[in-house]
């Protein structure tokens, strides 16, 4: 702790409420996040522990048997009127967290052979299904009634709706194979922009409006500024992270990360780039 005091990059903090956050859930276990306090943390943290696997390319243990029954039994009974889609859109956001940490760890096929192609189409036909669970998920969610408890929910998900549709998009955006051989569930560069947009738009609104905790905010922001295409973006991004980090240094750390991914490619893409 006392290392974390005095630690202004922000990168102890980040290790700290990232792994921090992923080690109570395994501590506690799915057992006792059926009930009472217990499910309560739940709800509250499984965010953190999603964008951790993501963040870092590591398989959640979200995705073993006993914390995927807990999921399925969160919403039965008297909890079903408390349900929105943002629920729904964190079991997809495993699934894609999954997605991408199979391929960062699959070998790359040495040559272009019959396995290797049913190997990659495999993985296509899984960002495809992800693909169609986020359309369906977004007309749900475009129809799901406005109520003034659920509304900031619904803010959440919208930010983070953005963020995992630009990041199944970017298991297939970076290496040529893909676009040349495959019909993955790539976004058009349009696309991208209009969730980034989308990204630093509604959480300016939710910093100033609502009492959202900003560290939900990161990951999509980390996200979003993988994928800018101007100076002005970066320059929101920066300023939305400059005030996270006057209450928690973590963001420090996300920033920092930003200034060196730009610092290392060119400020402002050209429109026939990928994004």
């Amino acid at each position: 702790m006392r290392k974390l005091i005095y630690d202004d990059t922000g990168q102890g903090w980040a290790w700290h409420m990232l792994y921090g956050t992923s080690k109570v859930l395994e501590v506690l276990t799915a057992e006792n996040c059926r009930t009472g306090a217990g499910r309560e943390l739940f709800l509250e943290i499984r965010v953190f522990e999603i964008a951790r696997s993501m963040l870092f390319g590591q398989r959640s243990f979200l995705s073993t048997t006993p914390w995927l029954d807990l999921v399925d039994s969160l919403w039965q009974g008297e909890h079903i009127r408390d349900w929105n889609p943002k629920e729904r859109l964190l079991d997809i956001m495993t699934l894609v967290s999954d997605l991408a940490t199979d391929y960062i760890k699959s070998e790359t096929p040495s040559s272009f052979n019959v396995e290797a192609v049913t190997k990659l189409q495999a993985y296509v036909d899984e960002g495809q299904i992800l693909r169609s669970h986020l359309s369906s998920w977004q007309l749900i969610a475009q129809q799901w009634p406005s109520t003034s408890s659920a509304d900031h929910q619904m803010d959440i998900a919208w930010i983070f709706y953005s963020a995992i549709s630009i990041y199944l998009s970017g298991i297939y955006d970076y290496e040529p194979i893909w676009k040349n051989h495959f019909a993955p569930p790539s976004l058009q560069p349009t696309q991208v922009q209009d969730h980034v947009d989308s990204i630093l738009s509604v959480t300016s609104a939710a910093l100033d409006q609502t009492n959202i905790t900003p560290l939900l905010f990161l990951f999509p922001l980390r996200i979003a500024g993988a994928r800018t295409r101007t100076v002005q973006q970066q320059m929101e991004i920066k300023a939305l992270l400059s005030r996270i980090k006057n209450d928690f240094r973590i963001a420090s750390a996300f920033s920092s990360e930003l200034d060196n991914l730009w610092g290392s490619a060119p400020t402002v893409w050209s429109e026939r780039a990928g994004g």
